[in-house]
């Protein structure tokens, strides 16, 4: 969802959409430059991937990521991460509060997000890929072919060691 308002164009997820790249290029594409992504992830997987997927999305997309994010126990006993954070298009974090509830104070200077993506340019620049599944050739030693099932047994055996092989 792209919504333009006299603050710039925004675009909004959740938290579970930060696991998919191509949902924040589309926003991206379509003109969105500060991001919302309302957040309730796990005290677990929030610690391992929060910041590093917020971050990434920015990076990506040339725009700023903006995400409230629950934090604590709740009656479920679900145990949110929390960490509101705000990450500018250089993937710098701007604001942040660890925890409880409260404000965070942060300025968006929309030509960051024109620089980030002059910078790298790669909104302009995409390429759809065609992925070929390509079955293993033989290895070829002294004119003689091995099949790919003897070469993973030499090697799980210890009897064939890849650093000798010159391409």
């Amino acid at each position: 969802m792209i919504t333009k308002t006299p603050f710039g164009s925004f675009g909004l997820t959740i938290c579970y959409d930060l696991r998919f790249p191509y949902l924040y290029r589309d926003l991206a594409n379509k003109g969105a430059e500060i991001i919302f992504v309302p957040s309730a992830f796990t005290f677990e997987t929030g610690k391992a991937h929060w910041h590093a997927l917020l971050q990434a999305r920015a990076i990506e997309n040339g725009c700023y990521i903006v995400a409230a994010a629950q934090n604590g126990l709740h009656e479920n006993k679900r145990k949110t991460y929390g960490h509101s954070v705000v990450v500018d298009p250089w993937g710098k974090i701007i604001a942040e509060k660890k925890s409880g509830t409260g404000l965070l104070n942060f300025e968006v200077d929309l030509q960051k997000v024109k620089n980030a993506r002059i910078r790298i340019p790669s909104l302009n620049e995409q390429k759809k890929y065609n992925y070929k599944v390509v079955k293993p050739s033989p290895l070829i030693i002294k004119n003689k072919m091995i099949s790919s099932s003897l070469i993973r047994k030499l090697l799980q055996d210890g009897k064939l060691d890849l650093s000798l092989i010159h391409i």
